[in-house]
């Protein structure tokens, strides 16, 4: 994947440090191809993470199944055109609940009965049933605790060392730098490469435009 001056490759985490507002928002949404955008490339398929469970990750008054099903759309294997193979679609969740160590009674318990790690333990789950080249996380452990935070950072390394290219904001500037391969700033809908070697302070600096960038690094968003 590449694009606005920056490129992920497989097998690795590109964090990107921002402070809320300089577009890292809409960054990370174009390359999940939920915002227009010409100067990004993006080679198979790519799952999103969003930020907020509740509004656009589930839908808590639909069943896990359906939520499931409507995540993944039409290239899942229960749809058939305008039909859904529903024994076929519960059967698969109950081994992704399984899989993932999701808590829930059952497929047919509603979303939004979850706990908020169980919720994103979900989210992720569904991602990664699409088997997709590009794993895009925003702020993926927001709201959680540090048991729940910490099993995000093990499936977010285990996509990467599986092959997966992994792009990853927080607003946590410590989680990117402890998750991140390579680490991004955007500020003011700029790129630029962390230099190698920089400390928590110069990132600092340069998400508040006080830093000096690696200038082939640099991008207009």
């Amino acid at each position: 994947m590449c694009g606005a001056g920056f490129a992920v490759r497989p097998g690795e985490i590109v964090g990107i440090a921002a402070v809320e507002g300089n577009g890292q928002r809409e960054l990370l949404r174009a390359v999940a191809g939920l915002e227009p955008r010409t100067d990004i490339i993006v080679h198979g398929t790519v799952a999103f993470v969003p930020e907020d469970r509740s509004t656009e990750g589930l839908i808590g008054e639909l069943t896990l199944t359906e939520n499931l099903v409507l995540g993944l759309g039409a290239e899942a294997p229960w749809v058939r055109g305008p039909l859904v193979d529903w024994d076929a679609a519960t059967r698969r969740t109950a081994q992704v609940l399984d899989e993932h160590d999701v808590r829930a009674s059952g497929p047919g318990s509603k979303a939004g009965a979850l706990s908020g790690g169980n919720q994103q333990k979900l989210i992720m789950a569904r991602a990664f049933e699409q088997k997709p080249a590009v794993l895009v996380a925003e702020n993926p452990t927001r709201g959680l605790d540090i048991r729940a935070a910490a099993e995000v950072h093990r499936r977010l390394r285990e996509a990467a060392a599986g092959g997966m290219a992994v792009l990853v904001w927080s607003s946590d500037l410590d989680e990117v730098l402890e998750l991140a391969d390579r680490v991004l700033v955007v500020h003011a809908r700029v790129v630029s490469a962390v230099p190698a070697g920089a400390d928590r302070a110069q990132v600092g600096r340069m998400m508040l435009g006080l830093g000096s960038e690696k200038r082939e690094g640099r991008s207009e968003q």
